[in-house]
């Protein structure tokens, strides 16, 4: 019936969705009345109608050619017989033809006008029949009946040129009739409507199942339209999320790590070389020297300005796999994986040295800058980083008392002395 279709059935589709869709197909030619849209619908079956109009025209060649015989054994050798025959092999070989010819230009199952001058070159000997063998009108328009159905329901086509071919059928057959037969008024009259039955009802089951494969067909670009906004509606919540666990883990001045960010590497890195049994574990404290002081000199943008220069100064310095945060204010610290103290000692002097050896720009001045650092490894009795972390510490402020701009380092030692108070200079 129509265009065969492929168009799979979309379920849980509201009425008002179904109207909408429907207010873009034709009422009366059931076919969309966007061109690019109906262009896209026949694109989605045209494999399906292909084939299905292949099998149609194989069954059409077929069967006519099979009844060659029977229908030259009726006529037998008259001029009628032989004229018959002629043009039954002539539509079986042009229907065979046509088919084969699909094989190799596929837009061939979709014109529609041509398929449909086929049919009804196709009806005509059968109008012939009328002439020929009057007897046989009975059995003629019982034939007709059945091949109007055909017309709707075997061969892929628009309701448009189903309705023109059998408008050809029923006009041939009832002047066939007329003039054959000599039917005249009441006796013309029952054929004609008898013939309109099958039309009225092809007409209206080829229609709607037309109009419900474009109907299906817009609802499911509409569900796949939908279904890729809710996708990227679903990425960009993901990418959303991403954004604000990295916001959430990052130091909005400094682009470092802040304490969320790099504590469970810091938690990571400590059971790893536990686990591993390494000792090989570095962890420095960094505190810029005099830092208030910059702040009232020259505002705390200033301030701002210098941590984020120095940010980007360290971390150029270090390893990937090395981690650096903000610890607060104008405290860092800096976590060496897989780093003997002497090694680690270097790399942080590589630090204050840059340091101090790179003024900060504050508007037409140059402000120099330099950092204190304190630097201890892991131990055997270390608990957790935060060993690690107070120790650092007391490195640190043991560099401050010292006289500032160095590094000093903390060796672990085999008793605790986590509980030991802190005297902490000025910075």
């Amino acid at each position: 019936m129509g265009e065969a279709c492929g168009v799979r059935e979309v379920e849980f589709l509201t009425s008002k969705s179904v109207k909408d869709v429907a207010l873009h197909i034709h009422p009366f030619w059931a076919t969309f009345t966007n061109a690019a849209q109906e262009s896209a619908f026949r694109a989605s079956i045209s494999e399906y109608s292909r084939h299905h109009l292949q099998v149609a025209f194989y069954a059409w060649a077929m069967m006519t050619f099979l009844f060659l015989p029977l229908e030259f054994a009726v006529l037998g050798h008259t001029t009628a017989g032989y004229m018959m025959v002629a043009l039954r092999v002539v539509v079986g070989l042009m229907v065979l033809t046509y088919a084969l010819a699909t094989m190799r230009w596929h837009s061939l199952a979709e014109a529609y006008p041509l398929i449909s001058v086929l049919q009804m070159i196709g009806m005509t000997p059968v109008f012939l029949l009328y002439f020929i063998r009057p007897e046989l009108a009975a059995y003629t328009v019982g034939a007709t009946l059945v091949v109007i159905f055909a017309v709707y329901q075997l061969i892929p086509n628009l309701v448009t040129w189903c309705l023109l071919i059998v408008a050809y059928i029923v006009v041939g057959t009832t002047l066939s009739l007329a003039f054959a037969l000599g039917l005249r008024g009441e006796d013309l009259a029952i054929p004609f409507f008898i013939l309109l039955i099958p039309v009225l009802i092809g007409a209206v089951l080829g229609h709607r199942y037309q109009f419900m494969q474009r109907t299906q067909f817009a609802l499911l670009k509409q569900a796949e339209q939908t279904n890729a906004e809710l996708a990227e509606e679903v990425r960009s919540r993901k990418r959303l999320e991403e954004t604000l666990a990295v916001q959430a883990q990052t130091d909005s001045l400094t682009g470092l790590f802040n304490r969320n960010g790099y504590e469970p590497l810091f938690e990571h890195e400590f059971a790893r070389a536990r686990r591993e049994g390494r000792d090989g574990l570095a962890m420095a404290l960094l505190d810029l020297d005099h830092f208030k002081s910059l702040n009232d000199t020259h505002g705390h943008a200033a301030g701002d300005t210098t941590l984020r220069a120095l940010a980007g100064i360290w971390s150029k310095l270090i390893r990937e796999t090395d981690v650096l945060g903000r610890l607060g204010g104008e405290e860092f610290v800096l976590l060496l994986p897989g780093t003997p103290i002497d090694e680690a000692q270097r790399v942080v002097e590589r630090l204050r040295e840059a340091t101090s050896e790179t003024p900060v720009r504050i508007l037409d001045a140059e402000v120099p800058v330099t950092v204190t650092i304190g630097l201890t490894q892991s131990g055997p009795d270390d608990k957790s980083y935060h060993d690690l972390l107070k120790r650092a510490d007391r490195a640190l402020y043991a560099g401050k008392r010292a006289g500032r701009n160095r590094v000093h380092v903390k060796e672990p030692s085999k008793r605790s002395n986590a509980g030991a108070p802190n005297n902490r200079p000025d910075c």
